[in-house]
């Protein structure tokens, strides 16, 4: 009986040592903060693009570090994004990309974990700066999703096109034409299409200015995009 109260009493000195030299316990999940892991500092956007942006930060190589980076959708639900390219060299700097395509601000935040202490460890996150977004051109957008079986014909063309509907495609709901800002010059809904058979549809083009135009086609779970080029004879 004394022998197990003993070890008991012991047990419970080990946890309390534990616990001073480590930081405070924590429920299983719940990520340690403790002030012997070095806090990521001077986090800077070092290049902003339309398809991506380019984040650095003061840190220590043998740490590792951790990037929640995210955007809002129009709805205002939060969208995680990927963080790539994540790397240190040898003096602490650091550098990280994070994709950012379609969208209109990057919000992220940055940790710290240090694994030379028994147990794994952490910094406080650290919120880097807002960024605000530039607008791809409606090129990069299409390039970025295009269908190599989806093409649209004659072109170029002075009068109409003529698009085949993709196989994994049971409808049309719309058609959208853009010019390279991505403006809409001509939309068509389900009612107002020509239907050339076999799965053919027919659009007049004559109306449209000379110059380089996107074709979005969309059905309710999906779309596909091409381009061609209207002429004037």
């Amino acid at each position: 009986m004394k022998k197990h109260i003993l070890i008991n009493y012991i047990t419970i000195a080990m946890l309390l040592i534990t616990k001073a030299a480590y930081g405070q316990c924590s429920s299983p999940g719940l990520k340690i903060i403790h002030e012997a892991c070095d806090t990521p500092s001077h986090l800077t956007i070092t290049k902003i693009s339309c398809r991506e942006v380019s984040v650095g930060w003061k840190g220590v190589k043998k740490q590792s570090y951790s990037i929640q980076a995210y955007s809002y959708d129009k709805d205002n639900s939060i969208k995680m994004l990927k963080v790539k390219n994540m790397d240190c060299n040898d003096e602490g700097l650091c550098t990280a990309t994070i994709g950012v395509i379609g969208l209109d601000s990057l919000y992220w935040t940055l940790q710290a974990s240090c694994t030379d202490m028994p147990g794994t460890f952490y910094t406080d996150e650290i919120r880097g700066q807002t960024v605000g977004l530039p607008s791809c051109p409606l090129i990069e957008m299409i390039d970025n999703k295009q269908s190599n079986n989806f093409i649209v014909y004659p072109n170029p063309s002075s009068e109409f096109v003529v698009f085949d509907l993709p196989r994994d495609f049971k409808t049309v709901d719309q058609v959208c034409i853009y010019n390279v800002p991505g403006q809409i010059v001509l939309l068509i809904n389900k009612s107002k299409l020509v239907h050339t058979g076999s799965g053919s549809y027919k659009i007049n083009v004559q109306n449209i200015p000379a110059g380089t135009y996107f074709i979005e086609v969309r059905s309710v779970a999906q779309s596909v995009s091409s381009k061609f080029t209207v002429v004037k004879n």
